[in-house]
């Protein structure tokens, strides 16, 4: 999920989940229902920021706030839904060179 459809910037430029970000995240995680009983989730965050630093920063904070947004809204424990930050290298399974935004991994018990 790309970052123009998830995030907005607040009144002091931080990055917040949009209401628009909410739904796509709720539309993703409900495709996934049936699989969630015995699988884990990992949120994996990219940023295109300029410099790596700020790349490792954005793209953690955007992990964390789907994470904890999946968390609240779907009732799940912490255990079953980690972040990793990804900077801007983007899923392999995109053919892209960079990416920004959000990409949601559903990891099966038995592959843990």
């Amino acid at each position: 999920m790309q970052a123009g459809d998830l995030f907005q910037q607040d009144s002091n430029g931080l990055e917040n989940l949009s209401p628009n970000g909410q739904a796509r995240i709720d539309g993703a995680i409900v495709q996934l229902s049936g699989s969630l009983e015995a699988a884990s989730l990992i949120v994996e965050g990219y940023s295109a920021t300029q410099s790596p630093a700020e790349q490792l920063a954005a793209s953690r904070n955007r992990a964390i706030l789907v994470r904890d947004y999946i968390r609240r809204r779907f009732h799940l424990y912490a255990q079953d839904v980690v972040i990793e930050s990804m900077g801007n290298r983007p899923p392999a399974r995109l053919d892209k060179d960079r990416w920004d935004g959000v990409s949601i991994v559903l990891l099966h018990a038995d592959s843990r």
